[in-house]
This record gives structure tokens, C-alpha cells and sequence, in this order.
């Protein structure tokens, strides 16, 4: 049976879905329906789409460069349990 490109990408996104499930605990998400009932629409967290982990973003530039860069840090860990993210790289 051969797939038309529609159906790759859905299955390699539904498959990136299933990943991210397994590797985050459900703090996020929670939070994100939190947010969402009190009337916020389109709300998204920092997630890192292949690992599924939030980053943080920081902001700074290299001596003696005028322009600021962003600097995104991937977190090991929860911010709000502390459960440590599986590492599969």
C-alpha cells in the first residue's frame, strides 16, 4: 500500500505526538487547560518540537556585537514537578 505525502506527514507527525506523550509528564498540559478556562484561546507552551522538552529563552550579545541573540536552553526537568525529562538523543 503506498502512502501519498498527506498521509507521511500525519503519520510522522501523529508519530512525534506519541513521542512527546511518553517523554513529559502532563504538567504542562494541565497548566496550558488552566489557562485555556479562563478564557485564553491558542495557548502554547516553549516546547521543543523533537524532544518534546521546554526550553527557556535568554537574550544577550557577544562582546563587542551591538545585536542581541536569543539563546534557547533546553530543560532537563520539569519546572513544576521536578521530574526529570527521559533523554533519548
Amino acid at each position: 500500500m503506498q502512502l501519498t505525502s498527506v498521509e507521511r506527514i500525519e503519520t510522522l507527525n501523529h508519530g512525534i505526538r506519541k513521542d512527546r506523550e511518553k517523554r513529559m509528564c502532563n504538567c504542562i498540559q494541565e497548566m496550558i487547560s488552566e489557562i485555556t478556562e479562563k478564557g485564553f484561546e491558542n495557548v502554547e507552551a516553549p516546547i521543543e518540537l523533537l524532544s518534546g522538552r521546554l526550553y527557556l529563552e535568554f537574550t544577550g550579545n557577544k562582546k563587542g556585537q551591538k545585536k542581541k541573540r536569543t539563546i534557547p536552553v533546553l530543560l532537563s526537568k520539569c519546572p513544576i514537578c521536578g521530574e526529570e525529562y527521559e533523554n533519548h538523543d
